[in-house]
């Protein structure tokens, strides 16, 4: 198995794995400390869990609130941020990878900015000038019938040429809206 470098705070975030391990980790200590700060009626344990209570609450708040003050900020900041790192890295991390194909099948999205699946030219795999059959491509999950050869079976190779495509073209075959933009609809809906 490969070893994960991790160079830069946005190669953390970034790594799946990473992230549930600590999220579960910061969780079972303040679990546990209110269990035994009940238990025991140990007000020291108890006052630990409010606080952390509080302050998950409060940060919960902030991004909330940034998200619906400045939407347009927040969804710049965000695809800044990860469009060129979570494109480039796609083939290189399998965990990231099945999250970002869960992520377009399920959001029925393709790429992460407005550019939607243009983005995939940023990929050394899915670039127009690469030298391998995926060129000018998008991954499978970005198509909208993936498994229209045969029931259960899914078409790896239905977003081939689809940046080659114009917009109207390829939305017959692919998704065209970035995730970040879709995924922000839906959470405003929904929240």
């Amino acid at each position: 198995m490969g070893s994960i470098k991790l160079n830069t705070f946005s190669d953390v975030i970034l790594n799946i794995s990473l992230v549930l391990i600590i999220a579960g980790q910061i969780i079972f200590i303040v679990s546990f400390a209110g269990c035994i700060g009940a238990l025991r009626e140990n007000t020291t344990l108890l006052k630990f869990y409010s606080l952390c209570l509080l302050i998950f609450f409060l940060l919960e708040m902030g991004i909330a609130i940034l998200g619906f003050v400045f939407p347009h900020n927040m969804q710049a900041t965000l695809e800044e941020s990860f469009t060129d790192k979570i494109i480039h890295t796609y083939r290189d991390d399998p965990d990231l990878q099945n999250l970002i194909d869960f992520a377009q099948k399920e959001f029925q999205c393709c790429g992460l900015s407005s550019e939607g699946y243009i983005d995939w030219s940023k990929n050394e795999y899915f670039n127009c000038t690469s030298p391998s059959v995926e060129k000018c491509g998008v991954p499978y999950s970005c198509c909208i019938n993936a498994t229209d050869i045969s029931k259960g079976l899914v078409n790896v190779m239905c977003g081939y040429g689809a940046q080659d495509s114009s917009v109207a073209e390829a939305s017959k075959r692919v998704w065209t809206s970035g995730c970040i933009e879709v995924i922000r609809i839906w959470a405003e809906r929904n929240l």
